[in-house]
């Protein structure tokens, strides 16, 4: 791919502004679809965010109900099982105590009091008490006489639920009613427990549950299942009928932290465990809703991504022809140019106030063409998924909103049961009317059953019709009806009220009260009144709140007073409209503008009640959610950018590169670094263009310098000849010189007497000028110098007869690098002959080779007797001028090195007089 792109680009050339437009398009498609990515995950995990609220809501709201139920009907159970008066009239009954009229009233009180307990709970069926010698029924199932002596004659050790291999799943929500015989209670889902006296045990308690609790229940059934700790399924829904084989094997056990137990494309799995006999409840959820808006916010994606490349082509196109008019103006120029016409074609170009390069405007070019679709993608994208996250937080909080209504609206039918049950009752009648102990404590007992039924921790009063308390289950209750309260209900002839108010230590109360009145004698007794703590009241349906608005509770005519929530604090000016008014409808969700600030505002009627539950979101809130997906991803989108702009500074660069390169050819000092470009240069006409014409500018320019070049060629070989002839002549001084102090020792020798050493010494010699004669070059090594060097030493030493000491200190690693021939021998020469010889004491000589970083250094140092400061001045003088002295080895040594290296390398000298003299020579490194 890569070889026939560029096989094609060497072949084909192309418009620079159709190249520009194709770099805008690729470099914004490829950002785009990397942002798409970025954005698009997490869109997703928003929307996933949201409906997992929703999900998890109706899930645990499920669970809740579920616990709740089995939890009404163990503590009625509980409540039995030592029930003082059941105890007392079953034992009356038992033991045939009373006549038969009284034994007939005992009964039906145990079987009405059994049938209170059970109009109260609507999902049990009959509530069966069991003795050995009879049995008594709330009504609604009848065991027969196998059954009842069965289960009579067998004692129930524990509270204990009992259910069959599978609950039964109605096919209909219609109840029967009416009384039924059971013959036995397999199939049957029961509470079973014991009823004692003390430590004795006198009868079997069974509570049955309807066929239907469930259905009763929950809306949700198909969606559920029910396993117990064994693994056993208690209760299958039917998508798990569906699907059981496939995914019921894969299910894990749920942990706190984790409720999601199954994921798939379609569905997802929710799981918790129960506090009734360690069951696990599973829930699934249909995701299809899930991809349906991934679908969508794809297509959404898609679209805003051909959009994007249409306003950058479009773009691009428009701008691109006109940021490059100079240069095709340029171009069109140069293409019509040739030689000898260059007066009658001319390129001119007003100069603006702010010149920018044509690689600025390149750069500025893909900068403007690339962030501006991406942008505007980025901004059709954040509408779109805002729109859709907005309405997936608006579903999701207004269906936990409805969840929390419902289950309010739960508890004040509840609750308004319970004051209808004990303020009609006959015990609350006749205390209004008679106001005696008996009637007290037997309204108390009454209470302290309620308590059972939901009552919980409410406290009940009666008041008599001027107002003034009765009795109440609670401390410190007021001992006159508040006026307010007291007018309304005289004004009702039946009904309930619920207020909300403040108790007399300042705590938040949930007040309900009615009229009671009296049927058989048709007045008006008193009034009844349940007072709740507001705090008790409101988790109800707190603990659905999705964690990002404030419930409340909210009436059709206004706010309630006591209320609590996050605006009380701002105060009643604070509202800026009447929520009570924007109500539409017993659900939904509207704009208001709350202290300034634009807000929605949810409302959920609970039930029939004139009760609203009530929450309010601010806009900005919302806002943060449905931006969350880009300022999520902010630093990814920051790399995005820093590497947009490295992308559109390297390519400008990159494309301009030609034209920046024939304009530093115009602008070059130096003729040597001219060249021509190739042919086959750049796949850009316009610069292909310039190109070849520049190349036919360079070969007249190297036409007309030719033969200037050619003569300055000529003169320069003439210079190097002379210098290298006179190098040659300095050195050839050596050798006489050399050869005459060489001889003048082997005539001194032969006078000696020392003819042996002599003919040594004229081998030595032969040797010597051998060894000069067989290389001809002038830089030689290190090692070849020293060689040569030490070969002269031995010539002297069989001269002095090793009365001359020398020493060699030269650094391995310097052997190797190259020196000009024959720099130490008349060195070293000079030692002996000006330092040495006309000494009485024994003579040194050291011989040293120095690195001083781009340098080599040579030195020789004698003991010998030294220069005086005038002759030692006189010498360095002669060497710094150039003119010979009676030394002529040294100084042809410096003319030498001077010549070849240049003025500032050469020799040194230093001395001291009757101590010795150092001679340095400084020269270049050069490597070997």
């Amino acid at each position: 791919m890569k070889l026939s792109l560029l096989r094609l680009l060497q072949t084909r050339r192309f418009p620079l502004h159709t190249i520009l437009i194709a770099l805008s398009l690729v470099a914004v498609a490829v950002s785009l679809s990397i942002i798409s990515i970025l954005l698009l995950g997490s869109t997703k995990s928003l929307i996933t965010e949201k409906l997992d609220v929703i999900h998890t809501t109706k899930f645990n709201q499920i669970a809740s109900d579920i616990e709740a139920f089995f939890d009404d009907s163990r503590k009625i159970a509980v409540y039995l099982e030592n029930n003082p008066f059941l105890a007392e009239n079953i034992r009356k009954l038992e033991n045939n105590e009373g006549n038969s009229f009284e034994k007939h009233e005992r009964m039906l009180s145990i079987n009405k009091f059994l049938l209170n307990l059970t109009q109260y709970n609507e999902n049990i069926k009959s509530i069966n008490i069991v003795t050995e010698k009879d049995q008594y029924y709330s009504g609604g199932v009848l065991f027969t006489y196998d059954l009842a002596r069965i289960l009579g004659s067998n004692q129930v050790v524990d509270l204990k639920l009992k259910y069959p291999d599978t609950i039964f799943r109605p096919t209909t929500t219609v109840r029967k009613t009416g009384m039924t015989f059971a013959k036995h209670l397999t199939g049957e889902v029961y509470y079973a427990s014991s009823l004692r006296r003390g430590s004795m045990v006198y009868g079997n308690l069974y509570i049955l549950l309807r066929d239907d609790f469930l259905a009763g229940r929950i809306a949700e059934l198909d969606t559920m299942m029910i396993v117990d700790e064994t693994g056993h399924t208690v209760y299958k829904g039917k998508r798990y009928e569906e699907m059981e084989s496939k995914i019921t094997s894969q299910l894990i056990i749920p942990s706190i932290n984790k409720p999601i137990v199954y994921t798939d494309k379609n569905v997802q799995i929710y799981a918790r465990q129960l506090n009734v006999q360690k069951w696990t409840l599973f829930h699934s959820v249909d995701l299809n809703t899930y991809r349906e808006q991934s679908d969508l916010l794809r297509s959404l994606a898609v679209i805003s991504f051909l959009i994007s490349l249409v306003i950058t082509f479009a773009f691009a196109r428009f701008i691109s022809k006109r940021i490059l008019r100079p240069a095709a103006k340029l171009a069109g120029v140069v293409k019509r140019y040739h030689v000898g016409d260059a007066a009658t074609v001319r390129f001119s170009q007003d100069s603006p106030k702010r010149k920018f390069s044509l690689r600025e405007k390149v750069f500025y070019y893909l900068l403007i063409t690339i962030m501006l679709p991406i942008c505007c993608f980025v901004a059709l994208f954040y509408m779109q998924s805002s729109s859709i996250i907005t309405k997936q937080t608006t579903d999701a909080y207004q269906t936990v909103l409805q969840k929390a209504a419902d289950n309010l609206s739960i508890v004040m039918d509840k609750k308004e049961k319970l004051l209808l049950g004990i303020s009609y009752s006959e015990i609350a009648h006749n205390l209004l009317q008679t106001q005696t102990e008996s009637d007290t404590a037997a309204l108390f007992d009454m209470i302290e059953q309620y308590v059972y039924l939901g009552l919980d921790n409410d406290i009940y009063s009666l008041y008599d019709n001027n107002n003034k308390l009765i009795v109440s289950s609670g401390f410190r209750q007021a001992q006159q009806l508040d006026e307010e309260l007291a007018a309304q209900l005289e004004q009702m002839s039946r009904g309930i009220v619920w207020t909300m108010d403040k108790d007399r230590v300042n705590t938040d109360i949930v007040r309900l009260s009615m009229p009671v009145n009296s049927l058989k004698i048709g007045k008006r007794l008193g009034y009844a009144l349940v007072e709740m703590k507001y705090d008790d009241f409101k988790k109800k349906f707190s603990d659905l709140d999705a964690g990002s608005g404030d419930m409340f509770i909210l009436k059709d005519d206004g706010l309630e007073k006591g209320m609590s929530g996050n605006h009380e604090q701002q105060g009643e000016e604070a509202w800026k409209v009447d929520l009570a008014a924007a109500i539409d409808g017993n659900s939904g969700n509207r704009k208001v503008d709350i202290a300034g600030a634009e807000h929605l505002f949810f409302y959920e009627q609970a039930g029939s009640k004139s009760w609203y539950l009530a929450s309010v979101f601010a806009n900005s809130a919302i806002a943060r959610q449905s931006s969350a997906a880009i300022f999520n991803n902010i630093y990814l989108l920051v790399v995005l950018l820093l590497s947009i702009l490295l992308l559109a500074f390297y390519m400008s660069w990159t494309l301009m590169r030609p034209i920046n390169r024939i304009n530093d050819m115009l602008n070059i000092s130096s003729l040597e670094h001219l060249e021509r470009i190739p042919d086959d240069y750049y796949f850009i006409d316009e610069i292909h263009e310039l190109g070849s014409n520049f190349n036919r500018m360079i070969g007249r320019i190297e036409d007309l310098i030719d033969d200037l070049l050619m003569a300055n060629l000529k003169q320069h070989e003439v210079e190097i000849d002379k210098k290298t002839a006179e190098i040659h002549a300095l050195q050839a001084q050596i050798n006489p010189h050399f050869l005459q102090n060489t001889l003048d020792n082997t005539i001194y020798m032969i006078k000696e007497n020392h003819k042996d050493q002599a003919v040594e010494m004229i081998k030595s010699l032969s040797s010597l000028f051998r060894y000069g004669i067989s290389r001809g070059e002038t830089i030689i090594p290190v090692h070849e110098e020293l060689k040569y060097a030490k070969a002269y030493v031995s010539i002297v030493n069989l001269r002095y007869r090793g009365k001359i000491k020398f020493y060699w200190e030269v650094e391995d690693s310097l052997l190797n690098y190259r020196t000009l021939k024959l720099i130490l021998q008349p060195i070293i020469e000079n030692a002996i002959n000006h330092g040495i010889r006309d000494t009485s004491e024994a003579g040194t000589v050291r011989i040293e080779c120095k690195d001083i970083g781009e340098h080599l250094q040579f030195s020789v140092a004698d003991n010998g007797k030294g220069i005086s400061e005038e002759k030692l001045a006189e010498l360095r003088n002669s060497l710094i001028s150039g003119q010979h002295s009676d030394r002529i080895g040294i100084c042809n040594v410096q003319s030498r090195i001077r010549l070849y290296f240049g003025d500032e390398f050469g020799v040194g000298i230093s001395s001291i007089s009757n101590k010795g003299t150092t001679v340095t020579l400084t020269i270049p490194k050069i490597s070997p």
